[in-house]
């Protein structure tokens, strides 16, 4: 999936809380880093994948606007749907290297956040992308726009309707993923983090997990610079014993999520596919210690 020239193309679509003071200063720090001058400003053209530009800031609850953003984003001609949410700041080459970390997975569902208590092991072994069950976390996310359409389907026809208000958006994301036998993958080194002296919108400032593990910060102790995030040769990263991109699958990032899979959908999942998901666990190597 590509856009001109074979480049991606990017609906961005931004989560605002504007009655907030501290994030109409955060949203005015990510436009900048962003190169969008404001809301008003339109696309720019210093940002030529950016087809698309919308900030969500209506005052209504979580499944309301997020299912207007994805129905907006999902009718739009980019190749690729990025959700950011105000309180993200972005690495400085945030575009360009998002373009080459597109080059590797361009059909996949991409969680930019890499919470996993693995991530920083994955790093030093110079593996530059894991994959979970269920391990989407709504800071800041991608899907290919093909697979979004067919998300807004399966939300449309497969969930049952007491569970519209009920599971959040990323958590939604994460049934369907569940649902769907789908993985979400994780950049190893990611181009976003987490304001975390900005308070919670959905009182999760307790959470131990609430930012990225690895960002572009990490660099100087990881031995990587921020121009080699730009080379879609550098996301491939090191290699498996077999000669494989090292690309683990870290099982379920959740412990029920997978109970919220049957109780939630309308075909819901068979004990078999129960059993899988429970047996979907991380391995040794990468073991985590969530408390969640």
């Amino acid at each position: 999936m590509r856009g001109q020239g074979g480049k991606p193309t990017i609906a961005l679509g931004i989560s605002h809380t504007p009655w907030v003071p501290a994030r109409v200063e955060s949203m005015a720090r990510l436009r900048r880093g962003l190169g969008i001058e404001s809301s008003e400003a339109g696309l720019p053209l210093q940002v030529p994948s950016l087809v698309a530009y919308r900030e969500f800031s209506e005052r209504c609850p979580n499944w309301l606007w997020s299912g207007e953003m994805w129905r907006w984003a999902a009718e739009t001609t980019a190749t690729h749907c990025l959700f950011l949410q105000d309180d993200d700041t972005v690495a400085p080459n945030f575009w360009p290297a998002l373009s080459a970390m597109l080059a590797t997975v361009p059909d996949q569902v991409v969680s930019l956040y890499n919470g996993h208590p693995g991530t920083m092991t994955l790093a030093r072994e110079q593996a530059r992308w894991y994959t979970t069950a269920d391990g989407l976390v709504g800071q800041a996310y991608l899907f290919p726009r093909e697979l979004l359409a067919e998300f807004l389907a399966w939300r449309r026809y497969e969930l049952r309707p007491r569970a519209f208000d009920t599971i959040d958006e990323d958590s939604l994301i994460d049934v369907w993923a569940v649902h769907q036998g789908r993985r979400i993958w994780h950049p190893v080194v990611t181009l976003y983090d987490h304001d975390l002296s900005i308070a919670s919108s959905f009182g999760n400032d307790h959470h131990e997990y609430r930012g990225p593990a690895v960002t572009w910060k990490d660099g100087d102790v990881l031995g990587f610079s921020v121009t080699d995030l730009v080379a879609p040769e550098w996301w491939v990263g090191a290699a498996d014993d077999e000669g494989r991109p090292l690309r683990p699958h870290l099982g379920r990032f959740y412990r029920n999520l997978h109970w919220l899979a049957r109780t939630s959908t309308r075909s819901g999942l068979s004990d078999d596919r129960i059993d899988a998901c429970e047996d979907d666990v991380c391995p040794p190597a990468y073991k985590r210690f969530f408390t969640r």
